[in-house]
């Protein structure tokens, strides 16, 4: 394996810890996680991507005293790899097809067309090229901005939990200005949509501002990965 985007290897480690949880569940160690793989994984990238990983919350990460740190991915980890399963271009996708002789770099060219960043060092903090005119990014608007009215509308939450509902509307409002007039990060979309529009999601499940939010949160990752 030659030189990997840390956006790559963070997709890949994560369909690996996916496809353990599938089969074992449990938390893994390091050395688990690098041992699922045919290629040798450096420990320098691996903590690196998996510190994106953390930050993005799709990982959780355990640190027991005198013994190895012990990784998990959350439920948010396993919602974001179903969501690219089936999409064309996408690590996960490509890894699924062509398994881990992909991660060279002569079968990405060959396989699966590279369409991210080139700064491997800036990828997590360089603006996410945002596709105004695209169908992805259109639905992303929509979804968000519907599941963001249903929320704002809901007098009973307003009145249980005003502080926690007020934080959760401001940050998907402050977000969504962001994603209509500015240029955010990924990990920027990550925190002030995904995170708390899952969050609602997962509170009211089954209920109007649940489904709302569930779907948002299916078309953001759509939009960010595409």
């Amino acid at each position: 394996m030659r030189k990997l985007k840390l956006s790559i290897l963070s997709d890949a480690i994560l369909y690996k810890m996916y496809l353990h949880a599938a089969e074992h569940g449990g938390r893994l160690i390091e050395v688990e996680i690098t041992n699922l793989f045919s290629v040798k994984i450096t420990t320098t990238f691996f903590k690196s991507a998996i510190k994106r990983l953390e930050d993005a919350e799709l990982v959780h990460i355990q640190y027991p005293l005198e013994q190895a740190n012990r990784y998990e991915i959350t439920g948010m980890g396993i919602d974001y790899v179903q969501s690219q399963l089936d999409v064309p271009h996408s690590t996960v996708s490509a890894l699924k097809q062509y398994g881990d002789e992909w991660l060279d770099e002569d079968e990405q060219n060959n396989h699966v067309p590279e369409a991210r960043s080139t700064d491997d060092e800036a990828d997590s903090w360089s603006p996410l090229p945002l596709e105004r005119s695209g169908r992805a990014y259109e639905s992303a608007v929509e979804t968000t901005e519907t599941a963001f009215d249903v929320i704002k509308g809901n007098n009973g939450y307003a009145e249980s939990e005003p502080e926690e509902r007020s934080l959760i509307v401001w940050s998907i409002g402050e977000t969504l200005k962001q994603i209509k007039e500015g240029l955010p990060t990924k990990d920027q979309v990550m925190a002030g949509l995904v995170k708390p529009l899952k969050y609602i999601s997962e509170k009211f499940t089954g209920a109007a501002m649940g489904e709302a939010a569930k779907a948002a949160v299916k078309a953001l990752f759509d939009w960010i990965m595409s």
